[in-house]
């Protein structure tokens, strides 16, 4: 059975018994942000190994040899010898192509693995605009600068640079990208991007190629005509469809053969609010959207979709809670949802976190 979830899902831990294992601090003013998470490698129940690692971005501009704009951990786990945890490595890759001066660039959302945990990708914005960054790294505590002609290459030597190595695509039309995490599609090795103008970007060749954005028709796909800002995007492999939400409230979903999109009616919007990506079940042919506050009934709610659902569809709502929250977490589906015995009518329950 096989589900489609979204890059960044997380599942809020309980409260009651929870504790802190460790706790690290990544710089003045470093945060993830609301709605963002880090990522691991490898993620498994089974076991745990002390090779295994947890990459954050900072959110911060990176400043020369003293913070960086993505951070990773190893030796994460109590039964591991020396310092739990320990810095893995460390970049600042707040430089543009071909400068040695840092201008501001910082990584203000989730951070991609590749397959093997190798290489990760994000998305950063320099000088107001946004590009997707992809990273061969090498296991190094001290922080490295990404500035130099060997750090930081052209797409076309990307494939064959000695890590650490990096290299920049810059969004087209040079947009920004503030409230989007990229979403990879492993199977194809491509990547999508939101942009903060509403425009849809697809790359290829990210991990296993040579990267590159597709700029032929329909690319970039023009999801909101009256330049709303997206969010993170979420692919669902099953139906060949991409959807995410925007600023004006709508759940919106991106045939990526034709580009053409299917906008759902207004299930939520007040200024200042951020969506998180939605979670798409391809077997049970959902989409969940995740509404911090609902236009209708000004209330915190989960919608559901039909995959295939027609332009000003509803949805079905559920209320999840009677307080507006300015952020609700994605959503995670229980065991028993997985191993339903009808996977296309699956039971359980979706279990999600709400901030205040």
């Amino acid at each position: 059975m096989r589900r489609t979830l979204p890059a960044n899902a997380n599942v809020a831990p309980e409260k009651r018994g929870a504790r802190k294992d460790w706790s690290e601090n990544m710089g003045s003013g470093a945060t993830v942000g609301a709605l963002n998470y880090p990522a691991k490698y490898t993620f498994t129940t089974a076991t745990a190994s002390c090779s295994d690692y947890v990459a954050f971005n900072t959110g911060v501009s990176g400043s020369s040899g003293v913070q960086p704009t993505i951070v990773a951990y190893t030796n994460l786990y109590s039964g591991c010898g020396g310092s739990v945890p320990t810095v893995y490595w460390q970049y600042n890759t707040a430089y543009p192509q071909g400068s040695s001066t840092g201008d501001g660039s910082f990584v203000p959302n989730s951070v991609v693995l590749s397959a093997d945990g190798s290489q990760v990708a994000f998305v950063q914005n320099s000088s107001g605009v946004g590009e997707l960054v992809v990273l061969r790294w090498s296991s190094n505590p001290s922080q490295v600068e990404m500035d130099s002609s060997a750090n930081n290459v052209a797409p076309a030597n990307y494939p064959s640079c000695g890590a650490p190595c990096m290299t920049l695509i810059p969004l087209a039309f040079s947009d920004t990208a503030f409230v989007t995490s990229p979403f990879y599609d492993y199977a194809d090795d491509v990547m999508y991007v939101a942009d903060d103008d509403g425009y849809l970007h697809q790359f290829t060749g990210v991990f296993l190629g040579t990267p590159a954005e597709v700029t032929s028709a329909p690319w970039p796909v023009l999801v909101d005509g009256a330049g709303n800002q997206l969010y993170s995007p979420v692919y669902g492999s099953g139906q060949g469809s991409v959807y995410l939400l925007d600023s004006n409230g709508v759940l919106d979903a991106v045939n990526v053969s034709t580009g053409a999109v299917t906008t759902s009616a207004t299930i939520g919007f007040e200024e200042g609010l951020e969506y998180d990506a939605p979670l798409v079940d391809s077997v049970a042919g959902a989409v969940y959207a995740f509404v911090p506050l609902n236009a209708a009934n000004e209330r915190t709610a989960v919608v559901q979709f039909p995959y295939n659902f027609p332009s000003g569809s509803a949805g079905t709502e559920a209320k999840t809670n009677a307080i507006n929250f300015m952020f609700l977490g994605d959503g995670a589906f229980d065991n028993a949802y997985f191993t339903s015995a009808t996977p296309g009518s699956p039971t359980g329950n979706l279990y999600l976190c709400c901030l205040d």
